[in-house]
């Protein structure tokens, strides 16, 4: 992916979707002739201050002032400013690749729209809560891959949603109600019935008796029912979710097993390369038993005089998350597109950096053999007051729309209609979204009753990254992230910056060697793993990086 600066610790925003990078990663790239260095390659070690993170800053800052196109210039700063991790390797939107996991498992159209929301606002949790870094610029051919054993969320029925059993702060997170199932809270102040399709069929039943088997199973009692004389019986704990729903809980007993205690887990595996070093560009590809993503990183900087604002390139057209066989629902062949907003790197005047967002994110459902409409996202990032303190405010809709209209005007003209919320007419709107990107975001349903509560979508401040697992270095090729970096990393860990600096000089004129030789012979470089061609945003694996893939997926836990 490409390189930028981050947090240390993400991902950009479901909402956050842009590739925040954070202050180090803001979108620097390593000079093909020239460092910020010394005569003998070394940072100026004249002072503690030069290494103190408002040195750095200020060092930083020194060598973007005049530069307004920062990705069109390319700049090698010196080890000491950077975060000692291989850029393809810290960046990453699968922070929480557990929601990810569990999207194709949603049944109805509108839960599984609500989780890849949900994802989007996990995938990039580094940023939310981690200094801002500079990871080290990727070469060309570099590559690395990577993989996570874990569990996915479970469905807890008696809360009516998913509850997280990975990366947690707490000790008892908040369920993240479906909007198809009926939690106890909502059951009391009334059951709303959120039909996502004007089909009929699909329209939720009256509450209905349920099964011995799942009243055994989720530890319900019966709904209030009356009896052949009249007598009506006692009223339930819980009112229970509607027929469609018990139907769906019936054939989710996967998601279910942990009432039992025990864990549901899934495989995901991913793998990155860098296509093109000018301009930086790389592909992704991410991929579990029923759902897989990928895309294109490439960033746009430009230097404001008191921030950097970060947005996607011109080939970074989203995250790409598309159902594969095994997904629930008819979902099998749905691709989501989920794009990026607009970061801004904060406080570079004051040597303390912080990160904001702003402009719209959207999530787009197409395809898929399912009949009917689809379902579409728009996330409004609120601009931050320049008085006050931040407010990290979002608000957001899910909507409906027929895509049978973009066979008469065109996918972009519909979509241009609707590039805000208060462009979509409300009675396509099916949910209401707010909160706070950094902490607490929930949403309601159009459909339901004024007083009813909002139900959780997902609390950030709870959530922790997931860590990567990859496999011994004595196992990587030449060219993968942590084997080219090695002597980079060993050295900053020891502090030795000068030493880092040469480290990193020798892995940047070896690139520049090799380009100025296949100049010579005029040969042109062909990449590993996936086809140098993606103008739409969708990169290809070549039939060495589907085989990668699945060897990964097949491996054991070393893979």
């Amino acid at each position: 992916m490409s390189d930028t600066t981050a947090p240390a610790g993400q991902s950009a925003p479901a909402s956050k979707q842009t590739s925040p990078t954070t202050a180090d990663d803001a979108n620097l790239h390593p000079d093909e002739h020239a460092g910020e260095t010394t005569e003998e390659g070394e940072p100026p070690q004249d002072s503690k201050e030069a290494n103190s993170e408002s040195g750095k800053i200020r060092t930083l800052l020194g060598v973007l002032l005049g530069v307004k196109d920062l990705a069109s210039q390319r700049f090698s700063l010196p080890a000491n400013l950077l975060h000692p991790q291989a850029n393809l390797d810290y960046w990453c939107y699968f922070d929480r690749p557990d929601f990810f996991a569990v999207i194709p498992e949603m049944e109805d159209p509108l839960d599984r729209m609500i989780a890849v929301v949900r994802y989007g606002f996990s995938k990039e949790l580094k940023f939310y809560d981690g200094k801002i870094v500079k990871p080290f610029n990727s070469i060309l051919g570099e590559h690395f891959r990577c993989h996570w054993q874990l569990a996915i969320p479970v469905l807890d029925p008696q809360e009516g949603g998913l509850v997280p059993v990975e990366g947690l702060r707490v000790d008892k997170p908040k369920a993240l109600p479906l909007p198809s199932l009926t939690s106890p809270e909502v059951a009391q102040q009334g059951a709303v019935t959120p039909a996502m399709s004007r089909n009929p069929s699909r329209e939720s039943s009256p509450p209905a008796q349920i099964p011995k088997r799942l009243t055994r199973l989720i530890g319900l009692k019966k709904s209030p029912t009356t009896s052949t004389d009249g007598a009506t019986s006692p009223p339930t704990e819980a009112v229970a979710p509607s027929q469609p729903a018990l139907e769906a809980l019936l054939n989710r007993t996967d998601l279910v097993s942990s009432t039992s205690g025990e864990r549901v887990e899934r495989k995901i595996v991913q793998l990155v390369e860098q296509t093109s070093h000018h301009p930086p560009v790389s592909c992704y590809y991410v991929s579990t038993d029923n759902v897989e993503a990928y895309g294109v990183d490439q960033l746009a900087a430009r230097f404001t005089g008191s921030s950097v604002k970060i947005g996607p390139g011109a080939f970074a057209k989203g995250i790409f998350i598309k159902m594969k066989e095994g997904a629930k629902g008819g979902s099998v062949g749905e691709e989501y597109q989920a794009t990026h907003a607009t970061a801004s790197i904060n406080g570079l005047l004051r040597g303390s950096l912080w990160l904001s967002v702003a402009d719209q994110s959207y999530i787009t459902c197409r395809g898929g053999s399912r009949p009917g409409n689809r379902l579409r996202a728009i996330i409004e990032y609120k601009e931050e007051s320049w008085v006050g303190r931040a407010k990290w405010a979002l608000v957001g809709i899910i909507y409906e729309y027929d895509p049978s209209a973009f066979e008469a005007e065109g996918e972009s003209s519909i979509m241009e209609k609707h590039k805000k919320i208060a462009d979509v007419p409300a009675e396509q709107v099916k949910v209401h979204i707010t909160g706070c990107w950094k902490g607490l975001i929930t949403y309601k349903l159009a459909s339901a009753p004024e007083s009813e509560a909002p139900r959780t979508l997902i609390d950030i401040s709870e959530l922790s990254v997931l860590p990567k697992e990859v496999r011994p270095l004595e196992q990587h090729e030449p060219l993968e992230s942590r084997k080219v970096w090695k002597n980079v990393i060993d050295a900053i860990h020891a502090k030795d910056f000068a030493k880092a600096t040469k480290e990193k000089q020798i892995v940047e004129q070896r690139q520049r060697d090799e380009a100025a030789e296949r100049k010579r012979t005029g040969e042109e470089y062909v990449t590993q793993f996936f086809e140098n061609e993606y103008t739409d945003g969708r990169p290809t694996l070549k039939p060495k990086g589907r085989e990668v893939i699945e060897s990964m997926l097949k491996a054991g836990s070393s893979a």
